[in-house]
């Protein structure tokens, strides 16, 4: 048996048999539950699928409570949640459909010690420029 940090945090192994931490994972024989799944799904959907007192939510992964559903029925939000990550597809693919055209081309950002060259040899043009019409017109200065 794997120890999670339940264990490590408590000194206590979970009664259970399994290890809560997120990184093990679970570690039984049994079926994931419909609720698992659906928060799988979910999740790879873009959706969050979580519970508060009483209540399921559902929204976007980091939305604001302005698309937030609320219900006290488990399925209702599941299928509601569907119906989102659908909708938010079918908008995605519509403005990806409809973008500008990526350009290509971009200005990188200079580093400290490539500024410098560029003015050193923006100097050194200006010096040689000015020896060259200085030797053209010899009687001038």
């Amino acid at each position: 048996m794997r120890l999670g940090s339940a264990f490590y945090a408590t000194g206590v192994a979970p009664v259970d048999g399994r290890s809560h931490s997120r990184e093990a994972g679970y570690m039984t024989d049994r079926p994931p539950t419909h609720l698992e799944t659906a928060r799988t799904e979910l999740r790879a959907k873009g959706v969050e699928l979580t519970m508060h007192p009483g209540m399921w939510c559902v929204n976007f992964r980091g939305a604001g409570a302005e698309t937030a559903y609320f219900s006290e029925d488990l399925e209702d939000v599941i299928e509601h949640g569907r119906e989102m990550a659908a909708s938010a597809f079918a908008v995605s693919s519509q403005r990806a459909h409809h973008a500008k055209p990526h350009h290509p081309w971009h200005p990188k950002k200079m580093t400290p010690k490539a500024i410098r060259r560029r003015m050193i040899r923006a100097h050194n043009r200006r010096m040689r420029a000015r020896l060259l019409r200085r030797q053209r017109e010899p009687g001038e200065k």
